[in-house]
């Protein structure tokens, strides 16, 4: 071999660009000085009266800075200082010899063109790392200013937050259990909202049912979305955390809407911008009442082929019901299709969950693929009409049904063959 990489990093040929002053002082660091916020121009916290406007303010603070990942108390993520990278290692260049006593001139001229050869192959990859290791440098310099930008106004609204509470509070912020925002927003909570006044501790039971319903909330892929809203509405109602503070409740309605706006986006723009009008000083709007509004209407599409003004009852769990009234205006949104323009009369039909798509349409006892939308889609027949959106995951769900289960493929099969 010609070389090889296994000298020490501070071999004379490869410079450390980490060094010169200039690659880090030109990285991307943001001055902060413009947006310094004094603490007296914090709200003082002084009770639960104060809380919820005191935490706006808090949380609109630690977005201008983007530093509110690391901030916010249902979180975990942690500010970490970026990885210095590693200069590449000078390689040993082979040395060249002399000229052997009985070699010709034929055979000398061929062993050096090969020496030059080899050694121009490795002064590339040594070049070739050495910009990589520049490009490196700079990426490196660009987060460590970030890193540093934001460490310092993390430090500043530290001692925003510990200058913006009243006294009494105050006794509480000092130690190693109160030395980030974070968990002084969480000893802040845990006292002004009355928590630990309690014999049970702030981590317990209210706390473990709201991170339960926030991984309901931001679970993803496909899913029952009837069953799904249903269970969250429930786990809603016996969340303590989002009664007694606003900040648990905007999260877990923000988590909410971010985790329902591609399967409707209609009803994510519309109360997109019925929790902007409440937060404008309108009429307040809880979390529950967000997961309330969204079980009827996942009630409602899924039964869109009920004639208008009639009421559907379902039964969740075996124990839980809700009470919806049907809107044939849907445009489609997640649900099932109806049978129009199938060969069953409409009539006999029974309304009921498909085993192919999994979703609710009627159907004529067990032959599901006969009024079913996403079948005829799977077979490569259009046959839904322009306001319905096609989900190709519950397609998906229909070749799964027909793989698991030979005979129902082949009646389908036969009765599709049937058609014109």
């Amino acid at each position: 071999m010609p070389a090889e990489f296994d000298t020490d990093r501070g071999a004379a040929l490869i410079p450390d660009l980490l060094d010169s002053l200039s690659v880090v002082d030109g990285g991307g660091s943001r001055n902060i000085g413009g947006g310094y916020v004094a603490p007296n121009e914090l709200p003082m916290l002084n009770g639960p009266a104060d809380w919820a406007r005191w935490v706006q303010q808090v949380e609109g603070l630690a977005r201008l800075w983007s530093i509110w990942d690391f901030v916010n108390p249902a979180e975990s993520k942690e500010l970490v200082e970026p990885q210095r990278p590693a200069a590449p290692k000078t390689p040993t260049f082979e040395r060249w010899t002399k000229r052997e006593t009985h070699e010709t001139d034929a055979d000398h001229e061929a062993r050096l063109t090969e020496h030059k050869l080899r050694l121009d192959i490795v002064a590339r990859s040594l070049a070739i790392k050495q910009e990589q290791h520049r490009v490196e440098c700079i990426e490196y310099a660009i987060r460590l200013g970030e890193f540093t930008t934001a460490k310092e106004e993390m430090n500043q609204l530290n001692r925003i937050i510990y200058a913006a509470v009243d006294d009494k509070l105050r006794m509480h912020l000092t130690g190693e259990s109160t030395s980030t925002p974070r968990l002084k927003l969480k000893t802040l909570e845990s006292l002004v909202m009355g928590v630990a006044s309690d014999t049970r501790s702030f981590d317990e039971e209210p706390r473990s049912r709201f991170i339960e319903l926030r991984n309901k909330i931001e679970s993803r892929g496909p899913r029952d979305w009837e069953a799904w809203a249903v269970e969250v509405a429930d786990l809603s109602r016996t969340c303590g955390e989002l009664s007694k503070s606003r900040l648990h409740d905007q999260l877990a309605k923000n988590g909410f809407l971010e985790s329902i706006q591609e399967h409707d986006p209609v009803f994510h723009q519309r109360w997109l911008t019925t929790l902007g009008q409440a937060r404008n000083g309108e009429r307040a709007v809880s979390f529950q009442d967000l997961a309330d509004a969204f079980v009827k209407v996942q009630s409602s599409t899924t039964a869109v082929s009920e004639p208008e003004s009639v009421t559907q009852e379902k039964k969740v769990d075996g124990t839980k019901k809700y009470r919806a009234p049907i809107n044939n205006n849907t445009n489609g949104r997640g649900h099932s299709p109806s049978p129009s323009g199938h060969s069953e009369p409409y009539q006999q039909m029974a309304h009921k969950k498909c085993p192919g798509c999994r979703l609710a349409h009627r159907m004529k006892g067990d032959k599901w693929w006969q009024s079913c939308w996403y079948f005829d889609a799977y077979k490569g027949r259009k046959t839904w009409p322009s306001y319905f959106k096609l989900r190709m995951d519950h397609v998906d769900y229909v070749r799964v049904r027909l793989e698991a289960h030979p005979d129902e493929d082949k009646l389908a099969t036969a009765w599709d063959l049937q058609r014109k």
